[in-house]
Protein backbone atom coordinates (compact mmCIF):
# COMPACT_ATOMS: atom_id res chain seq x y z
CA UNK A 1 0.00 0.00 0.00
CA UNK A 2 2.75 2.25 0.74
CA UNK A 3 4.08 1.78 -2.77
CA UNK A 4 0.74 2.43 -4.21
CA UNK A 5 0.53 5.59 -2.18
CA UNK A 6 3.98 6.54 -3.33
CA UNK A 7 3.06 5.90 -6.92
CA UNK A 8 -0.13 7.84 -6.56
CA UNK A 9 1.84 10.70 -4.92
CA UNK A 10 4.42 10.57 -7.66
CA UNK A 11 1.62 10.43 -10.17
CA UNK A 12 -0.02 13.41 -8.53
CA UNK A 13 3.25 15.28 -8.44
CA UNK A 14 3.81 14.45 -12.10
CA UNK A 15 0.31 15.61 -12.92
CA UNK A 16 0.89 18.70 -10.84
CA UNK A 17 4.20 19.35 -12.60
CA UNK A 18 2.51 18.88 -15.97
CA UNK A 19 -0.24 21.24 -14.99
CA UNK A 20 2.33 23.80 -13.82
CA UNK A 21 4.17 23.41 -17.13
CA UNK A 22 0.95 23.98 -19.00
CA UNK A 23 0.13 26.97 -16.81
CA UNK A 24 3.62 28.41 -17.37
CA UNK A 25 3.36 27.70 -21.07
CA UNK A 26 -0.04 29.41 -21.16
CA UNK A 27 1.32 32.33 -19.16
CA UNK A 28 4.21 32.65 -21.60
CA UNK A 29 1.90 32.11 -24.54
CA UNK A 30 -0.74 34.64 -23.46
CA UNK A 31 1.56 37.66 -23.85
CA UNK A 32 2.70 36.26 -27.20
CA UNK A 33 -0.89 35.86 -28.27
CA UNK A 34 -1.67 39.30 -26.93
CA UNK A 35 1.32 40.71 -28.84
CA UNK A 36 0.20 38.88 -31.97
CA UNK A 37 -3.30 40.24 -31.55
CA UNK A 38 -1.92 43.74 -31.05
CA UNK A 39 0.25 43.33 -34.14
CA UNK A 40 -2.72 41.98 -36.06
CA UNK A 41 -4.81 44.93 -34.87
CA UNK A 42 -2.02 47.31 -35.85
CA UNK A 43 -1.75 45.64 -39.25
CA UNK A 44 -5.51 45.78 -39.77
CA UNK A 45 -5.53 49.39 -38.53
CA UNK A 46 -2.71 50.20 -40.94
CA UNK A 47 -4.52 48.48 -43.79
CA UNK A 48 -7.71 50.35 -42.86
CA UNK A 49 -5.75 53.60 -42.84
CA UNK A 50 -4.33 52.74 -46.27
CA UNK A 51 -7.81 51.88 -47.53
CA UNK A 52 -9.27 55.10 -46.17
CA UNK A 53 -6.34 57.05 -47.63
CA UNK A 54 -6.91 55.45 -51.03
CA UNK A 55 -10.63 56.15 -50.73
CA UNK A 56 -9.87 59.78 -49.79
CA UNK A 57 -7.60 60.09 -52.84
CA UNK A 58 -10.33 58.66 -55.07
CA UNK A 59 -12.86 61.10 -53.64
CA UNK A 60 -10.44 64.00 -54.18
CA UNK A 61 -9.80 62.87 -57.78
CA UNK A 62 -13.54 62.63 -58.36
CA UNK A 63 -14.07 66.10 -56.88
CA UNK A 64 -11.28 67.53 -59.05
CA UNK A 65 -12.76 65.95 -62.19
CA UNK A 66 -16.23 67.17 -61.26
CA UNK A 67 -14.92 70.67 -60.57
CA UNK A 68 -13.04 70.72 -63.88
CA UNK A 69 -16.12 69.62 -65.81
CA UNK A 70 -18.21 72.25 -63.99
CA UNK A 71 -15.67 74.92 -64.99
CA UNK A 72 -15.89 73.73 -68.62
CA UNK A 73 -19.69 73.85 -68.52
CA UNK A 74 -19.60 77.34 -66.97
CA UNK A 75 -17.14 78.58 -69.61
CA UNK A 76 -19.30 77.09 -72.36
CA UNK A 77 -22.39 78.80 -70.95
CA UNK A 78 -20.52 82.10 -70.75
CA UNK A 79 -19.42 81.76 -74.38
CA UNK A 80 -22.97 80.94 -75.44
CA UNK A 81 -24.24 83.88 -73.40
CA UNK A 82 -21.71 86.23 -75.04
CA UNK A 83 -22.68 84.97 -78.49
CA UNK A 84 -26.37 85.41 -77.66
CA UNK A 85 -25.64 88.93 -76.39
CA UNK A 86 -23.75 89.76 -79.58
CA UNK A 87 -26.61 88.39 -81.67
CA UNK A 88 -29.07 90.42 -79.62
CA UNK A 89 -26.97 93.56 -80.06
CA UNK A 90 -26.71 92.85 -83.79
CA UNK A 91 -30.49 92.44 -84.01
CA UNK A 92 -30.86 95.68 -82.08
CA UNK A 93 -28.59 97.42 -84.57
CA UNK A 94 -30.60 95.97 -87.45
CA UNK A 95 -33.80 97.27 -85.87
CA UNK A 96 -32.23 100.70 -85.36
CA UNK A 97 -31.06 100.72 -88.97
CA UNK A 98 -34.55 99.77 -90.17
CA UNK A 99 -36.06 102.53 -88.02
CA UNK A 100 -33.58 105.03 -89.44
CA UNK A 101 -34.50 103.94 -92.97
CA UNK A 102 -38.18 104.29 -92.11
CA UNK A 103 -37.65 107.74 -90.61
CA UNK A 104 -35.58 108.81 -93.61
CA UNK A 105 -38.32 107.64 -95.98
CA UNK A 106 -40.91 109.29 -93.80
CA UNK A 107 -38.96 112.54 -93.89
CA UNK A 108 -38.83 112.24 -97.66
CA UNK A 109 -42.58 111.65 -97.76
CA UNK A 110 -43.18 114.63 -95.46
CA UNK A 111 -40.93 116.80 -97.61
CA UNK A 112 -42.79 115.69 -100.74
CA UNK A 113 -46.16 116.31 -99.07
CA UNK A 114 -45.00 119.78 -98.04
CA UNK A 115 -43.90 120.52 -101.62
CA UNK A 116 -47.29 119.36 -102.91
CA UNK A 117 -49.04 121.44 -100.27
CA UNK A 118 -46.91 124.47 -101.10
CA UNK A 119 -47.57 124.09 -104.83
CA UNK A 120 -51.32 123.76 -104.20
CA UNK A 121 -51.24 126.87 -102.07
CA UNK A 122 -49.41 128.68 -104.87
CA UNK A 123 -52.05 127.51 -107.34
CA UNK A 124 -54.84 128.59 -105.01
CA UNK A 125 -53.21 131.98 -104.48
CA UNK A 126 -52.65 132.27 -108.21
CA UNK A 127 -56.32 131.47 -108.92
CA UNK A 128 -57.46 133.87 -106.22
CA UNK A 129 -55.36 136.65 -107.75
CA UNK A 130 -56.54 135.80 -111.18
CA UNK A 131 -60.16 135.75 -110.01
CA UNK A 132 -59.71 139.09 -108.34
CA UNK A 133 -58.07 140.44 -111.51
CA UNK A 134 -60.93 139.11 -113.64
CA UNK A 135 -63.44 140.55 -111.20
CA UNK A 136 -61.70 143.94 -111.38
CA UNK A 137 -61.62 143.84 -115.13
CA UNK A 138 -65.32 143.01 -115.23
CA UNK A 139 -66.13 145.75 -112.79
CA UNK A 140 -64.10 148.23 -114.88
CA UNK A 141 -65.75 147.01 -118.03
CA UNK A 142 -69.17 147.60 -116.71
Amino acid sequence: MHRERKKSCIGREGNHALQEKEVMHCKRRKPCIAREEVMHCKKSHTSREKDSCIARERVMDYKKKTHASQRKIHASRERKSCIAEENFMHRGKEVMHAEEKFMYRRKGIYALQEKIHASREKEIMHWKRRKSCIARERSHAL
